[in-house]
């Protein structure tokens, strides 16, 4: 009906944190920390890390990727030493 296709161009417009329903700003619409593409707003991004650190979507830990090159660059420096 009309008032699906209403609120349909309205959800376009405007954002919400599929966490806490808030109004997302700019700077919470630029701001994807996990890789599988998941966005909430800053606020709830920060309570998430405070408790289990996990995306709530994919539930892979935030900065994930950066801990696993940090452990492949010692491993590899290890490995150099060996040889």
């Amino acid at each position: 009906s009309s008032s699906d296709h209403e609120q349909k161009e309205c959800d376009d417009e405007k954002s919400e944190c599929p966490i806490c329903s808030e109004e997302m700003d700019e700077t919470d619409l630029s701001f994807t920390p996990c890789p599988c593409g998941f966005r909430l707003c800053l606020f709830c991004h920060n309570k998430i890390n405070e408790n289990d650190g996990r995306c709530p979507a994919c539930r892979n830990k935030y900065g994930k990727t950066t801990s696993s090159n940090h452990t492949s660059r010692q491993v590899s420096f290890q490995q150099r030493g060996l040889g």
